[in-house]
């Protein structure tokens, strides 16, 4: 049996009379950040082999957009969405 206490003077008192005591962590973030949503969707590297041909894309305002159809998971509007490292840049989704 152990106590778990945020209570500094009970975890004390518990251990001065031989009894295992511990705080308690409620409040302690993720040790594993992979764990956290980055946010970004990140596509397989073999996603324009697949969706190339669907792809509508215009120019505005000196960026580049696309509309993908059929795309395998959908991106929610204005989600970034990435290429695996080395095979692209970032791009937004944006509402149709």
């Amino acid at each position: 049996m152990v106590l778990v206490s945020k209570d500094i003077n009970m975890r004390i008192k518990a251990r001065a009379l031989g009894l295992p005591a511990e705080d308690y962590f409620n409040d302690k973030t993720l040790d594993d950040g992979d764990l956290l949503y980055t946010g970004v969707l990140q596509l397989p590297a073999d996603f324009w082999d697949k969706h190339g041909k669907t792809v509508e894309s215009w120019q505005q305002g000196g960026l580049t957009y696309y509309r993908i159809s059929g795309a395998d998971r959908p991106a929610a509007p204005d989600q970034p969405v990435r290429l695996p490292r080395g095979a692209g840049r970032a791009r937004r989704s944006t509402p149709r």
